[in-house]
């Protein structure tokens, strides 16, 4: 299969296009304009590639995965993943489906097996363990970017998650 091609480019992507693993490197390493970007879509596209092809012998995804691939709840995922550090209800991720409160929940929890607002809840704790690493960050000033209103809060639930608290994870 061929792009249509509608300006004039360079014989070399043309002969490249669907082979990213020949494409990529002499871009990145070339440091052309826009080499950055095009290098992190053909991650992406080969991300999917490999997907396709693990369900395509192993079947239909189950969990987080399975919610992924369906494009309403997929949004949501998607909501949850631009939006985290924001006050976020069950009502503001529901609309970024174009589904109603109840039904996404619903949906959601059956198909991913835990719900949004848990899922969402674990996504503020994994993004608060990768802030540990930036010791110039209080651990108040992780909880309250991970939207905990005190540090006591953020601190048991991190540890309800991890086992360990944040100043344990972080020093050892």
């Amino acid at each position: 299969m061929r792009l249509r091609i509608f300006f004039d480019i360079h014989q070399d992507w043309q002969d490249n296009a669907w082979d990213p693993c020949a494409y990529a490197p002499d871009h990145y390493i070339a440091r052309r304009p826009g080499a950055e970007i095009i290098v992190e879509r053909l991650a992406e596209i080969l991300l999917v590639q490999v997907l396709r092809a693990y369900f395509g012998e192993h079947g239909r995804p189950q969990g987080l995965l399975a919610a992924l691939f369906d494009p309403r709840l997929g949004a949501g995922v998607a909501a949850i993943h631009a939006r985290w550090a924001q006050p976020l209800t069950l009502q503001d991720i529901a609309k970024a489906t174009g589904m109603s409160r109840s039904a996404f929940a619903s949906a959601f929890a059956a198909t991913a097996g835990v719900t949004p607002m848990a899922y969402l809840a674990e996504w503020r704790l994994l993004k608060g363990r990768e802030m540990l690493a930036d010791r110039a960050l209080s651990i108040a000033q992780i909880a309250a970017a991970c939207g905990y209103r005190s540090t006591e809060g953020f601190s048991r639930a991190f540890r309800r998650f991890y086992v360990r608290s944040p100043t344990a994870l972080r020093n050892g």
